[in-house]
């Protein structure tokens, strides 16, 4: 075997390795990646806010109640887009049958709005001055990055 051939080997062998050694990194970790990219825990104080037991324990119960809200509102807002759905879908669509679900799914949101902010305010309540100052500045980078541009319902082009 000449001396390019094995360094070829070699080269080929290492970078094997690496690729090997990173998905192993990666895949013990993945549970820890897929924990923290849960949607529903984006209003969940950050580990490092250094709670007390008895704080991890009050949000607990005010997250669980806060889930179980939201389910229901979701539930009914999905469910007056539904019949939106099914209204546009007829030749004919009904306007007044189609409004009212326009306002339905309307008010399920601005519902869900209420009870995210009341839930953050609840939590933040809990916390010491500065918990509270560190929390409610990572929800207003959370809430800040929903909406990139100011009346968009779409975020808008990236052109360079």
């Amino acid at each position: 075997m000449s001396a390019f051939t094995r360094k070829w080997l070699i080269g080929l062998l290492a970078l094997l390795l690496t690729a090997g050694l990173s998905s192993w990194w990666i895949a013990g970790r993945a549970g820890e990646i897929a924990a923290r990219a849960k949607p529903g825990d984006c209003f969940a104080p950050a580990p490092d806010l250094g709670l007390t037991p008895e704080q991890t324990a009050q949000i607990a119960v005010l997250e669980k109640a806060y889930r179980t809200r939201i389910e229901e509102l979701c539930a009914k807002h999905c469910a007056a887009r539904t019949r939106i759905a099914q209204f546009l879908a007829e030749p004919q669509p009904p306007k007044t049958p189609l409004l009212a679900a326009a306002e339905e799914a309307g008010e399920a949101y601005r519902d869900l709005e209420a009870a995210t902010l009341r839930h953050v305010l609840e939590v933040g309540d809990l916390l010491a001055p500065e918990q509270k100052a560190r929390y409610y500045a990572a929800m207003s980078a959370r809430l800040g990055v929903q909406c990139p541009r100011s009346g968009a319902m779409a975020p808008p082009s990236r052109t360079p």
